[in-house]
């Protein structure tokens, strides 16, 4: 009898145990940090959920600026701020703006002349009031008669100096000639620059020279030659020969003197290192480039 009790009890305990398992919940669901599922809720399919809205589409709405992701990790989260956005625009150097060398032209008051001087000198004055980006001014020169590419270039070149005025002489042969003046920057490599401007001008020598109380003296091995200059128009320099009694030919350039104007007296030394009778002979060098014999006289020592 005791047996079959013990029977009938095992039989209901194990009737009963899985329905007391099913009534308690999932040891999950008793922390709260964890939603269950409800089981008694109605399934929803994807067709019945209402459509979403990712983080991602409202950002995407509206413009923003993107940090690197760098600056992002490093930075840590401030409140943001409505600050206005300042669009910064870059010009970018075209090509034919980094080739090119540009010498500005002048402004202001600028004048460029070529005049004839007594004696085929010609001066040229030039004058610049604002010499930005100018670092040298360049001179060619070239027949009127010769076409545009015929210049003869860099006859003479001046530093730009800040001083606005510009003077330079040349002494070309006779003829007409065009004078053409240009600017040039440091940077210009191909020697370009720019045109200011050009000047004719004709070239005649009229040399009008005249001396006068030409004499020579000796004293202690010195030999003196003395002369004055009345009119020295068109003469560069004075130079003095000597040549000893029977010899062939001139010591040429024994002593050399430079205009001072008309009306000077100049004096000449000359030490021949010697005794006997010798030929003194006074020339004077033009500035056509020939010399002129203006006088000679002998000295015995």
């Amino acid at each position: 009898m005791m047996r079959v009790r013990y029977l009938l009890v095992v039989v209901i305990v194990l009737a009963v145990v899985p329905w007391a398992l099913d009534w308690i919940p999932s040891l999950s669901c008793i922390i709260s940090t964890v939603d269950c599922l409800d089981v008694n809720a109605a399934a929803v399919s994807d067709e019945d959920r209402p459509p979403t809205v990712s983080a991602a589409d409202t950002v995407s709405s509206r413009p923003a600026a993107q940090q690197p992701e760098a600056a992002v990790a490093s930075s840590p989260e401030r409140p943001r701020e409505n600050h206005p956005r300042v669009a910064s625009l870059q010009t970018t150097p075209t090509a034919a703006a980094t080739r090119d060398i540009v010498v500005p032209q002048p402004s202001g008051v600028f004048s460029f002349a070529a005049t004839r001087e007594f004696g085929g000198i010609v001066t040229l004055k030039w004058h610049v009031q604002d010499e930005t980006g100018i670092d040298y001014y360049v001179l060619d020169r070239k027949l009127k008669s010769d076409p545009d590419d015929a210049f003869e270039r860099h006859i003479t070149l001046r530093t730009a100096d800040g001083s606005s005025d510009y003077a330079w002489t040349d002494t070309p042969p006779s003829d007409t000639f065009t004078y053409r003046l240009r600017a040039l920057a440091r940077t210009d490599q191909e020697d370009a620059g720019r045109t200011l401007g050009t000047a004719d001008v004709t070239v005649e020598y009229v040399v009008g020279l005249t001396i006068g109380d030409f004499a020579l003296g000796a004293a202690s091995g010195l030999v003196s030659v003395n002369w004055t200059a009345t009119q020295e128009g068109g003469v560069v320099s004075y130079v003095l020969d000597r040549k000893l009694e029977g010899a062939a030919s001139y010591d040429l350039g024994v002593d050399v003197g430079y205009p001072q104007g008309d009306g000077t007296q100049y004096s000449l030394y000359d030490d021949p290192h010697g005794t006997g009778t010798y030929t003194y002979r006074l020339r004077a060098k033009l500035s056509n480039g020939t010399d002129r014999i203006l006088a000679q006289g002998g000295v015995t020592l």
